[in-house]
């Protein structure tokens, strides 16, 4: 990314010349827009509007800020909250926490943790929201490859993130560690369903 080329090239002192930046790609035969729902996928499409996340469930990661984020989605979507669901597939330290939290306010049966997926890619096209809440990265690959999946991305403006999402063209940022920030972005993209195409 280019903050990690600032970084090297900066405080880290290695002379620009020797300094090559090369983007991550995504094998869009892997990744794209599907209509084949998984058997254990457990949302309907069309019924459902589903918000997602791949990654580690860890605290760089910050996935309790996704959830508390969809959790405000209550008060802010309230006639949409019925239909929202939540998918967050990774594993790691704070899957349990992340996982208490949504049953202490009572949408357990709104969220779908799985824990790690070897399916990533047939279940990330039956997403319609991306969301990448990460406090640090460089060029995200799941955020590529939700992309390239057809789904509507909101990430933290953090590492290579803002190179990737043209806000208000393809995707939005927001913040990091900012739950309201994140919860407003993933309101706006429920609420209209042109924004989210």
């Amino acid at each position: 990314s280019q903050a990690i080329e600032a970084y090297l090239t900066g405080p880290v002192g290695f002379p620009a010349e020797r300094v090559q930046r090369i983007c991550n790609g995504v094998d869009t035969l892997r990744f794209s827009p599907a209509s084949t729902v998984p058997p254990d996928w457990p949302f309907r499409r069309g019924e459902h509007l589903v918000i997602g996340a791949v990654g580690r469930m860890q605290a760089v990661k910050d996935p309790l800020n996704l959830v508390d984020a969809f959790l405000r989605l209550r008060e802010q979507c309230p006639a949409e909250w019925p239909r929202l669901r939540l998918v967050m597939l990774g594993a790691g330290a704070l899957l349990a926490s992340a996982r208490q939290r949504l049953a202490d306010a009572g949408a357990a049966e709104q969220a779908w943790l799985p824990g790690d997926r070897s399916d990533v890619a047939q279940l990330l096209p039956h997403v319609d929201i991306f969301a990448l809440p990460s406090q640090a990265e460089g060029i995200s690959n799941t955020l590529l490859e939700a992309m390239a999946c057809g789904c509507a991305p909101v990430a933290t403006a953090v590492g290579g993130n803002p190179e990737l999402i043209e806000p208000e063209s393809n995707g939005l940022l927001v913040p990091a560690q900012h739950a309201g920030a994140l919860a407003e972005a993933l309101a706006r993209l429920v609420k209209d369903a042109e924004l989210r195409r």
